[in-house]
């Protein structure tokens, strides 16, 4: 054997003469389940292939996966074979880079607890049977929260709803919090209209009630003694306002008592 014809992965030339290396080179091999059965491989031929790849594969399972609003996940494996292992893959739906998690893994149909994660994901099963995998399953999209950040986001999606509708039927109003002001898309409920000498002799009191949704600009971190809602160009006076979902943090939309010509409430 020539320099140029030996196996460099495990042999060297040393002093004119070809012999083994004492350490083989670290070679990649392709894992044992998919390669074909009872195929020996691998240096000094340590692996054996365990995939029937003339076997027929399992039937594709189907995956509904539930958020149980505690940090926990709840996925329902059904459609699959009797007595197959089924996988549920998932990972981060906006995660950049894709890292697939195997996330958990139970034997025929039925539920399996999905923890250890956080956010807005996607995921599927897979029926394995054999060392023979079925084709994944269609995927599901889900989320994993704790309680309060299921009612945030429960609440955003509501909102967005009624601002949409709103925008086509609603009426815009200008909230004014302090030094800021945003106009906002609201519905109006007629409150009854009183009419009285106030304040000097001003006259034509009026009481309204505004539906307010969450959105862009509103609502406040807090609302400020003193806060208005102008209507009309008719400035009205809040005096209450109803979360509701009891705060602000996690509510869609907002209740808010204003009349004109009046003291103002506490909120």
């Amino acid at each position: 054997m020539s320099a140029l014809e030996y196996d460099a992965l495990h042999w060297e030339e040393r002093g004119g003469a070809i012999i083994p290396l004492e350490t083989p080179l670290d070679i990649n091999y392709p894992a044992e389940n998919v390669v074909a059965l009872s195929t020996v491989f691998g240096y000094a031929d340590q692996y054996t292939g365990t995939a029937n790849l003339s076997a027929a594969r399992p039937t594709t399972p189907s995956i509904r996966i539930q958020d149980n609003q505690d940090g926990t996940g709840t996925a329902t494996v059904a459609g699959s074979d009797s007595g197959t292992t089924n996988h549920v893959y998932v990972f981060l739906r906006h995660g950049g880079v894709l890292e697939l998690i195997l996330s958990a893994s139970r034997t025929g149909d039925g539920d399996v607890s999905l923890t250890g994660l956080s956010g807005e994901y996607i995921g599927f099963a897979v029926s394995e049977t054999d060392n023979v995998l079925s084709l994944p399953s269609d995927p599901d999209g889900f989320w994993v929260t704790n309680g309060n950040h299921y009612l945030i986001r429960t609440a955003a999606a509501e909102a967005e709803l009624q601002a949409t509708r709103l925008s086509q039927y609603g009426v815009q109003v200008v909230f004014t919090n302090g030094d800021d002001e945003v106009t906002v898309w609201a519905s109006l409920e007629r409150g009854t209209e009183i009419i009285s000498l106030r304040r000097g002799g001003q006259t034509d009191t009026q009481d309204l009630v505004f539906h307010i949704p969450r959105q862009t600009g509103f609502p406040p971190a807090s609302f400020h003694s003193g806060s208005t809602v102008t209507y009309n160009s008719i400035e009205y006076e809040i005096d209450t306002v109803e979360p509701s979902n009891g705060t602000i943090l996690n509510s869609s939309s907002f209740r808010l008592s204003a009349g004109r010509y009046r003291s103002a409430g506490n909120y």
